[in-house]
C-alpha cells in the first residue's frame, strides 16, 4: 500500500497529454486542438453555411462523455453544428492541417468559411434519402484557405441511423503528421494490449488444462479472452474502416462484453481468494451486470456506476482477506488497485484540471501492466501453496507407507507366519508350501506397486485376495473377497483396501471364524463410489459405542494420504457400523 501511495503522488509528473481545448490553434506547434466548443441550431437550411442568421437561434453545446441531460445532437432528425477556429502563427507549409472525427452523427458535410469541401455518407432529410458514412476518419482542410485569423467551420448533419446513448462525438484538428503519428500510436496500444491479455489468457486456460485443474482459472481465462477481443475492436474503431451502420449494431455487443469480462474478474477473484459467501456475492454480482446490459434498452437510462461500486466492495473484500494473510492477497490487491485507478483517473480526467497533466495512454498500460501482473502473481502463489500442501501429503503417504510395510515384515509377524508354515510341514507339506508361495507371492506384489500413485483396481482385487488366504491360513479359517458390480476400468492407490482388510481382520472376527467381506464398486454421474463391508462378530461389541468416537490408527490415516494424494480434495471417505455391518466408503470425482 505505502508503494501505491508513493506511485498515485508522483504520477502527476510522468506525462503531459498533446490535447488542448478551446478555439485557437498555435500552428508553430505540434498540439492538437479538441474542438468541444459549439453552437447548434436543429433544422436544415444550406444558406446557414453563408449566413447564419442571428445568434439567438443557435445555442451552445460542449461535447462530454456522458453527454449532458437534453443532448440536442443525439436526437434523430437535420441540424447544423457550427464554431470558429482561429489560427495562429507561422504554418509549417511540409504538412496540412486535417481534421479528425471521432463518431460524428450518421451523415455530415462540412463547410469551412461557407464554402463546402468534404463529406461522409449522404445528407438526407429521412433515414431513406441518408446514407450512413464511416465511424470515424480523416478530412484535409483547404490548403489556400488554411490562413491565419479566424475562420468558421460548419457542419451540416442528418441522424436518422445511430443509437442515441451511443454518442460520443470528438472532432480534432492539427498537422497530418501529428494527427497520423496520433492514430498509428494508439493502434499500437490496442495492439499491445491485445497481446498482454492473450499471454494471460493461455496462461491461465493451461494451466487448468495443464493438469493442475484449477477451477477459478477458467473465471480468469475467460476474462482475459474478453479483454483480448474487446481490444481487437478498438483497433478495428481505428483502422477507420467501420460504417456508421455496422458501428452501432456491434457497439452494443462490445459494451456488453466489456460488463461480462468485468463480471469474469470479479467471480474469479470471489473463488480464487476464497472470499466468505462468495456465491451469496457471485449471484449479486450476476444481478447487477444483467442490470448494466438491459438498462440503455428497457429503462433509458446508464448503470455504470453501480460498477464502481462492486469494485470498490470488491476492493475491500481483497483488502479484509489480505489481513488474513491469505495466499495471494497482497498481490491481488496491489493489481485490483491499479485497475481501480486506471477507470478512476479516466473518470476524473474531465473533472479535475490536475489530471491534464497525465499522459493517459501511458498511465492505462502502466496500470494495466501492474494489474495482470499482480493476479497473475497471485495465480501463481496459489500453485506455490497447492503444490506444497500436494508434496507434503506425498511425503506424508511414503512415511506411513513405509511404515505399514515395517508392520508386515516386522519380527512378530514373520515369526508368526513361519511358525504356522512349521506346523503345517510336520502334517501337511502341500498346505506349509501353499502358505510359503501365497506369502511370497503378497510381498512381491506390494514391492511392485506401492510405489505407484494409482493402480488397476483388479490388481489391488488380487492383492487383498492374497491376504485373506494367508491370514486363513494363519488362523485356521475361510475369508472371502465377494466383488458386486463391474470393476473392471476403476483404479486405486495401492494398498488402500488391502489396508481396510487388514483392520476389519484384525478388528471384527474371532480367531477361526470364518468371514466374508463384499466390494461394491460404481459410478454415479461423475462420481466413483466404492464401498467394503464386513459383518465379523466382533462388531456386536462395537454397537455399544458409536462409530464416530472411533479412534483412526495408522492404517486409516495411510488411506486419507493416499487418496488426499491422489485425487487433491476431490474425495470424500466415510466410515461406520449401519445396520449391525460394518462399511467404508470412498467417493471420488471423475476427470
Amino acid at each position: 500500500m505505502k508503494f501505491l501511495i508513493l506511485f498515485l503522488s508522483v504520477l502527476p509528473l510522468l506525462g503531459a497529454t498533446d490535447y488542448t481545448t478551446g478555439r485557437n490553434i498555435n500552428l508553430s506547434g505540434k498540439k492538437i486542438l479538441l474542438m468541444d466548443q459549439w453552437q447548434i441550431r436543429m433544422g436544415d437550411q444550406l444558406e446557414w453555411a453563408v449566413n447564419p442568421g442571428e445568434d439567438s437561434s443557435w445555442k451552445p453545446v460542449i461535447f462530454k462523455w456522458p453527454p449532458p441531460e437534453g443532448d440536442q445532437t443525439s436526437a434523430q432528425g437535420n441540424f447544423w453544428l457550427q464554431t470558429t477556429i482561429t489560427l495562429q502563427g507561422k504554418k509549417d507549409e511540409t504538412y496540412p492541417l486535417m481534421l479528425f472525427f471521432i463518431q460524428l452523427p450518421s451523415a455530415f458535410e462540412i463547410f469551412w468559411d461557407g464554402i463546402p469541401f468534404a463529406r461522409n455518407g449522404r445528407v438526407g432529410k429521412d433515414r431513406r434519402e441518408e446514407t450512413p458514412g464511416k465511424i470515424r476518419g480523416f478530412i484535409l482542410l483547404p490548403i489556400h484557405k488554411t490562413t491565419s485569423g479566424p475562420h468558421r467551420l460548419s457542419i451540416r448533419v442528418s441522424n436518422f441511423h445511430i443509437h442515441k446513448k451511443n454518442h460520443d462525438f470528438e472532432l480534432l484538428c492539427g498537422y497530418s503528421s501529428v494527427l497520423n503519428e496520433l492514430t498509428s500510436q494508439r493502434k499500437e496500444e490496442n495492439l499491445l494490449y491485445m497481446g498482454l491479455f492473450l499471454t494471460a489468457a493461455l496462461f491461465s486456460l493451461f494451466l487448468f488444462l495443464g493438469g493442475w485443474r484449477y477451477f477459478p482459472a477458467i473465471f480468469f481465462s475467460a476474462f482475459t479472452f474478453f479483454h483480448f477481443f474487446i481490444n481487437f475492436w478498438y483497433y478495428l474503431l481505428r483502422s477507420n474502416a467501420l460504417k456508421v451502420s455496422l458501428y452501432y449494431w456491434l457497439n452494443p455487443v462490445f459494451t456488453s462484453a466489456g460488463t461480462i469480462s468485468f463480471l469474469l474478474l470479479n467471480i474469479f477473484l470471489l473463488w480464487h481468494l476464497e472470499i466468505p459467501r462468495r456465491k451469496v456475492f457471485s449471484g449479486i454480482l450476476c444481478v447487477s451486470s444483467l442490470l448494466h446490459v438491459v438498462s440503455p434498452f428497457l429503462f433509458r437510462w446508464e448503470f455504470w456506476h453501480s460498477d464502481l461500486i462492486v469494485a470498490f466492495v470488491m476492493l475491500a473484500l481483497i483488502f479484509q482477506q489480505f489481513r488474513r494473510k491469505k495466499t495471494g492477497s497482497a498481490t491481488a490487491l496491489l493489481g485490483y488497485s491499479f485497475f481501480l485507478f486506471d477507470w478512476l483517473a479516466y473518470l476524473l480526467l474531465p473533472l479535475l484540471p490536475v489530471l491534464a497533466f497525465l499522459d493517459e495512454p501511458f498511465i492505462s498500460l502502466l496500470a494495466y501492466s501492474i494489474f495482470l501482473v499482480g493476479l497473475m502473481g497471485s495465480v501463481t502463489l496459489k500453485m506455490r501453496e497447492q503444490f506444497r500442501t500436494l508434496d507434503a501429503l506425498r511425503f506424508r503417504s511414503q512415511r506411513l507407507e513405509a511404515e505399514l510395510l515395517k508392520k508386515y515384515i516386522q519380527p512378530h509377524f514373520i515369526m508368526n507366519t513361519l511358525q504356522s508354515i512349521k506346523s503345517f510341514l510336520g502334517r501337511d507339506s502341500a498346505k506349509a508350501e501353499k502358505l510359503i508361495e501365497t506369502l511370497a507371492g503378497e510381498f512381491r506384489l506390494i514391492n511392485r506397486i506401492s510405489g505407484e500413485m494409482e493402480i488397476p483396481l483388479e490388481e489391488e482385487l488380487r492383492l487383498c485376495r492374497l491376504h485373506l488366504e494367508l491370514m486363513g491360513y494363519r488362523r485356521d479359517a475361510n475369508y472371502q473377497l465377494l466383488t458386486d458390480g463391474d470393476c473392471l476400468g476403476f483404479s486405486i492407490p495401492p494398498m488402500v483396501l488391502h489396508t481396510l482388510i487388514e483392520n476389519g481382520l484384525t478388528h471384527a472376527f474371532k480367531p477361526k471364524e470364518n468371514g466374508n467381506f463384499r466390494f461394491h464398486c460404481q459410478r454415479k454421474g461423475h462420481k466413483t463410489v466404492y464401498r467394503l463391508e464386513n459383518d465379523g462378530s466382533n462388531l456386536a461389541e462395537m454397537l455399544k459405542g458409536s462409530s464416530a468416537h472411533i479412534e483412526e490408527g495408522m492404517g486409516m490415516k495411510y488411506v486419507r494420504a493416499r487418496l488426499a494424494e491422489a485425487y487433491a480434495g476431490k474425495w470424500r471417505l466415510d466410515y461406520g457400523l449401519a445396520r449391525g455391518i460394518w462399511f467404508v466408503q470412498i467417493e471420488k470425482e471423475d476427470g
